[in-house]
């Protein structure tokens, strides 16, 4: 690009040009491998999400703990994106929103770890909030990528894309966790992998 047009680095509302020119999207192919990696980490946490209220009733079982108390598992993940959702959100507008998508990805699977060893309802509740957190940090700046990969002219096609990827992922939930785990699903199921060896929890 000639001098002065370099791109500022985007922090805020109205991402620009040097020189005020806005922002008008990536270009093809490079457009391409921005919406598979947004929708990668979106499709995550829906599917995760699906997986989890799916295997709870077995999950309780498995652990040995109440259906009332098995709810945790799902309230922790759903309570966690809902009280750090606009932080996230605002904290992108301060560092950046790609930061913020790494950073929540890298901690949704650190967690899905965690989830995976965990041997107790304290310790899979708990791996269960930062997955969550993570969760929160990657959908709350899914629609600003968005914005960011695809020219005004095509936004409304990218917010297609990403409304499809999460009706899809909600659904393919029950799908994908019968065809990795053949056997009842339960505490061996992980987003990341599974096992039917009832030490390792969802």
């Amino acid at each position: 690009m000639k001098a002065g047009l370099q791109q500022i680095p985007i922090q805020g509302a109205a991402p620009r040009l040097a020189g005020n020119r806005e922002w008008n999207g990536l270009p093809m192919p490079t457009r391409f491998w921005g919406i598979l990696a947004v929708a990668f980490g979106v499709s995550l946490s829906v599917i995760d999400g699906a997986i989890a209220n799916v295997a709870l009733p077995t999950m309780a079982r498995m652990l040995g703990i109440s259906s009332a108390n098995s709810i945790w598992i799902v309230n922790a993940y759903q309570l966690a994106i809902v009280v750090s959702l606009l932080s996230f959100s605002a904290l992108g507008d301060v560092i950046g929103y790609r930061k913020i998508y790494i950073g929540g990805l890298g901690i949704f699977i650190v967690a899905s770890l965690g989830c995976t060893l965990s041997d107790s309802l304290a310790t899979l509740v708990t791996a269960r909030v930062c997955q969550g957190f993570g969760a929160a940090a990657i959908t709350s700046v899914n629609t600003t990528l968005i914005r960011l990969i695809y020219p005004r002219r095509h936004l409304g096609r990218g917010m297609g894309v990403n409304a499809t990827v999460v009706a899809v992922s909600s659904v393919a939930g029950p799908t994908l966790l019968r065809v990795f785990s053949p056997s009842p699903p339960g505490p061996g199921f992980s987003l990341s992998t599974s096992r039917s060896d009832s030490s390792r929890v969802c």
